[in-house]
């Protein structure tokens, strides 16, 4: 992400998919933060149709 209106964006893409309860997308460092039900597949769907290279984070928790 190169501005605020491409982090607007994918903000947007994001909340709109099926199972996402919470975005956060920070321009810097181009990351987005997402909580919810949404399976990986369907968020890098997501991500790429917005324009954007989906990349996974290996920090991520996992489900209770």
């Amino acid at each position: 992400m190169q501005c605020q209106a491409c982090a607007q964006r994918l903000e947007k893409a994001l909340q709109a998919a099926e199972g996402v309860e919470s975005v956060q997308v920070r321009l810097e460092p181009g990351e987005a933060i997402v909580a919810g039900t949404a399976d990986r597949e369907r968020l890098a769907s997501v991500i790429a149709q917005a324009g954007f290279q989906p990349r996974s984070d290996s920090s991520e928790s996992p489900p209770a």
